[in-house]
């Protein structure tokens, strides 16, 4: 018998034909055969990494859908102006939900103006979020008071509704609590101790922006209005104050801003405005709309407190008929801003995340 070896190291006798394992032709088809039915069934089954993959699909889709819903602002609710119940339900809906004091606030805020610096409110100053003092070399503002060396440059956080405004009205501000001598006690203390809802106004960042200190003393609780001349006490900064009227004219720049702020308070905690504030802060909202900055910080606020100002959002357009608040008789102008706007921006209109020009930076809610 002539045995020749194969390149392949296949051992060839004759007409029959053996692999190295000893396998005949007929053995080595059938081994084949089970060889692809085994493929193919274990095509069949799928691996283990594949069905753990499959079971975390949901579960990763469900979280990047929380996140999600936790980037936005509650769906509003209709509301309807004769309607108290469905008024608070809006308004509970839509107002600070998540910093729980002024002095969390504190440390949010910094965080904001580190992610997004910006400069003060009053006199248009960088500052140093973390130290909270502004560059004298960058800076319009000049110091009233020489002596006043604390306060000077340091940054403090506005109340653009002072904290006498947020309780004022409140059971907790007059005498509220008593001392264990005895001695009854109110005021901003007090309420931060009893009045959760004090607490969320104190803290809500909408109603809060950087301001020079000796500025933030000087304006104490007073409104803001128009003071006659053109005073400059603190250099080139166009901030005006004045104790004998109880008045604080800001520059225009800042005017928007405050004005959003108090109709904000006003809206969504029942602040009370007289018929001439509205009027003044919704002039001011009109004539100076929000920039890129307000909606930027905004949106930043919505991530970290859970909801927008929705007067940076078309809410507060002009009223269909035209009519000031003190103008009306039929009682709206005492009501809320909605009242006397157009129905179009309603808060069951309100979308913070509609496309348009009104809204440039909507795609992304994130601390950017």
């Amino acid at each position: 018998m002539i045995r020749s070896r194969s390149a392949k190291g296949r051992i060839h006798s004759g007409s029959k034909r053996e692999d190295c394992s000893g396998a005949t032709p007929q053995d080595h088809s059938d081994t084949k055969l089970q060889r692809h039915e085994s493929i193919a069934v274990n095509s069949r089954r799928k691996p283990l990494w594949s069905t753990r993959l499959s079971l975390l699909g949901p579960l990763v889709l469900a979280l990047f859908s929380l996140a999600g819903a936790s980037c936005l602002s509650p769906e509003p609710v209709s509301f309807d102006p004769a309607n108290d119940e469905a008024q608070e339900i809006w308004l509970q809906g839509n107002r600070n939900l998540r910093i729980s004091s002024y002095r969390e606030a504190n440390s949010v805020l910094r965080d904001i103006y580190r992610k997004r610096p910006e400069n003060t409110l009053y006199c248009n100053c960088s500052f140093d979020p973390d130290r909270k003092l502004a560059g004298a070399e960058n800076c319009s503002f000049s110091p009233r008071d020489p002596n006043d060396r604390d306060r000077q440059y340091k940054v403090h956080w506005e109340h653009v509704v002072p904290a006498s405004r947020l309780g004022g009205d409140r059971p907790c501000w007059s005498d509220g609590c008593q001392r264990s001598s005895g001695v009854l006690y109110g005021g901003r203390s007090c309420c931060r101790k009893l009045d959760p809802i004090f607490r969320a106004m104190e803290a809500d960042l909408h109603n809060l922006r950087p301001a020079i200190g000796e500025i933030n003393r000087h304006r104490q609780n007073y409104n803001f209005g128009d003071i006659p001349g053109e005073r400059r006490e603190y250099g080139a900064c166009d901030m005006e104050i004045s104790s004998e009227t109880d008045l604080a004219e800001p520059p225009e720049s800042a005017r928007g801003i405050i004005a959003r702020s108090y109709l904000y308070m006003n809206a969504v905690y029942g602040i009370r405005l007289s018929d001439s504030e509205k009027d003044r802060y919704l002039g001011w909202h009109r004539k100076y709309p929000p920039g890129p900055a307000e909606f930027a910080r905004d949106r930043m606020i919505r991530k970290l407190q859970g909801n927008s100002n929705p007067f940076l959002y078309g809410y507060g357009a002009a009223p269909e008929d035209g009519k000031k608040a003190s103008d009306r008789t039929d009682g709206s102008g005492s009501g809320w801003p909605m009242d006397y706007t157009s129905t179009t921006n309603s808060p069951a209109h309100f979308n913070p995340d509609r496309k348009g020009a009104n809204n440039p930076n909507s795609r992304s809610c994130l601390l950017q």
